[in-house]
This record gives structure tokens, C-alpha cells and sequence, in this order.
């Protein structure tokens, strides 16, 4: 009845065109072996960044054994507060950001998983869903449940969140693995709300320059490897392997730190936390761990270490997601924190 896919994306001016859907629960589903009618409740967000409850029912009939969308029918929508506890937008995620220098590269490394669905398209780029083990059409979609990560890409910068700590750090690192040669640089990690993610979408912004000062990742050089194992080793904490890398998730005082330890360095990640904040209860003197910031501006304080750090993990195959310096020659380096070589 609608067409084809793209004449109908093209020329579609259904009511609910602009809205963000965020979760979809199937009420009911009655089926025969002519036609599906189901009722579904959606939570969504309108150009406006308002909440909507929608109750559609969509019609769908069996031609040449596919369903096909016959007709669809807006039943209620009702407005949802900010405070609202049905409201997802106010969820909190784990969020890692990356900056992308081909989008058509990262777009069709995406798109070549089978696992890994495309679940929107906006003027300036696409919405995926890693699900877990469940079929969004039987089930439908609830962000805090069912998918095990979701993505958004731009031309700009990937983002990839999830409500759980180890899925973000596990698919993160699938995707490092995967797209290494497509130029993907990571920006950080850092907690923040469904809301801010959706601005990417609603008001075309660009999370990472939202979100710089929420976020502090560090690299921990070799000859401090140990002091961290130790403290992680007296810590209650969460450990699994990533990529071959041992990876330590722990709780202190309500803030959540991440190590994922290689041979020859460590990245730390604090999240929303400064240091400072921290180093009362790490209990570990003399930290000598460098802001990856710092080593991506340029920035000269404790160039000389830094560059000595960079040479020692040019044998890590992941660490250009990290540090693209670690293969330059030492003079492109030297010239990057303006350091003068004789």
C-alpha cells in the first residue's frame, strides 16, 4: 500500500515523522494467516524535545508470505513531564564518544554486521541498535532492557552508549578491533543523560564539544602498570578481557573508574570525575599518569615523558584509536609538543 521503501521515506508526512521514537512496547498482537493487527505503546520525543505516551495500532497483511504495513492508526497521544518516571530521556548511560574521519568507512563497517540494526535516520546521520538476543519486532524496543548498545553516527563523531557499563566497554572495544584502519579516534568516556545524546539528533550538536569538561581519561605508562595492579588487586571490583586486555571496573565513593590494562600502558578512565576528586581515596603516591588531552592538544608540561610514553606503545596495534602519534617519526612528534631536537 505504501510503496517502495525510499519513494515512501522520501514523501512520508505522517504526523508522527519528527518525533524520536525511544521505546516501543507490543500490548497486544492478534494474528491470522491473512493479516496482524498489533497494538503498541510508544514513549517518543517531538522536535521540541517533548515527551509524548502514543497508543497506534498498526494493520499489516500476509502478501507472498511477508507482512506488509497496510494501515496505521494513532489512537492517544498524551504529554510525559521531565519528571516523569516513564520519562527514558532522564536515563542515565555510559557513553563513549569517538571522532570520525570517514563517515562512509564507519557507516559501512556498521551496516556489515548482522547484528547491528539501522533504528533511524536523521538529516545528519544514523541511528543503530545492537540487540540482544530477542527480535525487536516480537518484543519491541526498551532502551533499559533489551539492547545491548546503541550508536549514533554523524560526520562528525560515533557515539556509542548503553545503560551497562561492561556492554559499552566490550562493544567499544569490538568496534576499536574492527575499524582500526578507518582512521577512528577515540574522544572519551563519560556518563550522561538520554537527553543529551538526542540533542545530536533533535539539535544537530556535537556531544564531545557538549560533554569536554564531563569526561577524564588518563594513560598510566609502563613502570606504574604495577602500583595499579596492586591497588586493583586490594579493591572489590568487575574483571574481564577485552580484546586480550584485562579490564577493571570499580566502585569508590560512588564514582565509577575503569583501567583497561595492556603491555605496556594502561587508559584510565574516570568518567564524570576530576582526579582530584579521586586521589584521596586511591591511596597511590606520586601518580604519574598523563591526561590523554593533554597529549592530543600538544601540550608542552611533561612533553620529554610523554614522548619517551608515546615510542613504548607504538608496538600496540589498538593504540592509534588512542594516540594516531604513536606512528609518527620522533621528529613529527617533537614538532607536535614544540620540543627542539638537536
Amino acid at each position: 500500500k505504501f510503496g517502495p521503501r525510499e519513494d515512501f521515506l522520501q514523501k512520508w508526512t505522517h504526523p508522527l515523522e519528527e518525533y524520536t521514537f525511544i521505546k516501543t512496547i507490543v500490548r497486544t498482537r492478534l494474528v491470522d494467516s491473512e493479516k496482524s493487527v498489533n497494538s503498541i505503546k510508544l514513549i517518543a520525543s517531538d522536535s521540541e524535545d517533548n515527551l509524548k505516551k502514543i497508543d497506534i495500532k498498526i494493520e499489516l497483511v500476509n502478501m507472498a508470505g511477508q507482512y506488509l504495513v497496510s494501515n496505521m492508526e494513532i489512537e492517544k497521544i498524551v504529554p510525559i513531564t521531565h519528571r516523569d518516571p516513564l520519562s527514558p530521556l532522564n536515563h542515565r548511560v555510559y557513553t563513549c564518544i569517538y571522532k570520525v574521519d570517514c563517515f562512509e568507512k564507519i557507516k559501512n563497517a556498521l551496516e556489515n554486521y548482522e547484528f547491528i540494526y539501522i533504528s533511524g535516520e536523521f538529516d545528519n546521520g544514523i541511528c543503530y541498535k545492537w540487540f540482544k538476543n530477542c527480535n525487536p519486532l516480537e518484543y519491541g524496543i526498551d532502551i533499559s532492557k533489551n539492547i545491548y548498545g546503541e550508536f549514533i553516527l554523524t560526520p562528525e563523531e560515533l557515539i556509542i552508549f548503553s545503560s551497562n557499563l561492561r556492554n559499552l566497554t566490550e562493544i567499544s572495544g569490538f568496534i576499536q578491533k574492527g575499524c582500526q584502519k578507518d582512521k577512528l579516534l577515540f574522544k572519551f568516556k563519560t556518563i550522561c543523560t538520554i537527553r543529551e545524546i538526542y540533542k545530536v539528533i533533535t539539535n544537530k550538536a556535537i556531544l564531545s564539544d557538549n560533554l569536554i569538561n564531563k569526561a577524564y581519561t588518563y594513560i598510566i605508562p609502563a613502570e606504574e602498570l604495577q602500583k595499579w595492579r596492586l591497588f586493583c588487586g586490594d579493591s572489590e571490583k568487575a574483571s574481564f578481557k577485552v580484546n586480550n586486555n584485562e579490564v577493571i571496573h570499580l566502585s569508590i565513593e560512588k564514582h565509577t573508574i575503569e583501567i583497561i590494562f595492556s603491555d605496556n600502558y594502561a587508559i584510565l578512565n574516570l568518567f564524570n570525575t576530576p582526579l582530584e576528586t579521586l586521589k584521596g581515596y586511591l591511596s597511590l603516591s606520586n601518580l604519574e599518569i598523563y591526561p590523554l588531552e593533554h597529549i592530543l592538544n600538544g601540550q608542552r608540561k611533561n612533553s620529554w615523558p610523554i614522548l619517551k610514553l608515546i615510542r613504548q606503545l607504538k608496538k600496540d596495534p589498538l593504540i592509534n584509536t588512542y594516540l594516531p602519534l604513536a606512528n609518527a617519526s620522533t621528529r613529527e612528534m617533537a614538532n607536535h609538543f614544540e620540543l627542539v631536537i638537536t
